[in-house]
């Protein structure tokens, strides 16, 4: 049996490491538990991705980090 997450919170961030801090807390808050973070790296800098999702994780967050390598836009 395969196991689906009802949500998925979408975040797209480009080099904006203070955003993303905010966002974790306020998925840390958030009552309905029955959800996947994915974050989507659109050709930023690694590290401060990378780090935060990391620290999702260790708070029991599931979380899907996708790194593009070319820059696509919002869209």
């Amino acid at each position: 049996m395969i196991l689906v997450k009802k949500v998925a919170i979408i975040t797209r961030t480009k080099n904006r490491p203070v955003m993303l801090p905010r966002v974790l807390i306020s998925l840390g808050r958030q009552t309905f538990k029955d959800f996947v973070w994915v974050l989507v790296n659109d050709a930023g800098d690694k590290g401060p991705v990378d780090e935060i999702a990391s620290r999702a994780s260790e708070n029991g967050i599931d979380v899907k980090l996708i790194h593009r390598e070319k820059s696509i836009g919002m869209a």
